[in-house]
């Protein structure tokens, strides 16, 4: 009975010695990612060549993270926020279609039924290369959401390659 409780103590105590050990060690690991990202910050605000603030290089940094996950991830800072929420509170509309960004391509991931974007067509993996004449190649997600919304009554042209097709063709 000794044995077994004496067996018993020291399992008890060998496993709460190296229980902390892996947090410890996430936790090292989560600062010294931290601390690496704090060195490139500092450097690049100090010897970058054009002067850029720590804000936008924080929220560009966030945003890279995001948009590197999968096609569908976006950060929104808070002012792209707040544009969404106006955008999307009754006084702006859209054509009826959801996008996305994959590979620096804007794609239709789904028109809606029965919206503009539908009865014009528009079909899930269709490209959109050009919005009102202006090349979607190095536009934001956010930009382009932007000009595609407009207040109700008004037109937005669009020229759309859809997934199998060879030309694309312009939808108004």
């Amino acid at each position: 009975m000794r044995i077994t409780l004496w067996i018993v103590s020291f399992l008890l105590l060998f496993t709460l010695a190296i229980a902390p050990g892996p947090t410890i060690a996430a936790k090292d690991d989560h600062f010294q990612a931290l601390k690496r990202f704090s060195q490139v910050l500092d450097m690049v605000e100090s010897y970058y060549v054009q002067p850029i603030s720590r804000k936008e290089l924080i929220d560009n940094s966030i945003k890279g993270m995001i948009e590197e996950l999968d096609p569908h991830s976006t950060y929104l800072t808070p002012e792209d926020y707040k544009d969404m929420q106006e955008q999307t509170a009754g006084k702006f509309s859209g054509i009826g279609i959801e996008i996305s960004m994959e590979q620096g391509r804007l794609i239709v991931v789904a028109p809606i039924e029965d919206t503009p974007a539908y009865k014009a067509g528009l079909l899930a993996g269709d490209l959109i290369l050009e919005i009102d004449g202006e090349s979607t190649q190095d536009m934001t997600l956010m930009d382009a959401v932007k000009r595609i919304r407009g207040e109700k009554g008004t037109t937005v042209d669009l020229l759309i390659l859809h997934k199998e097709a060879n030309k694309p063709i312009e939808v108004p």
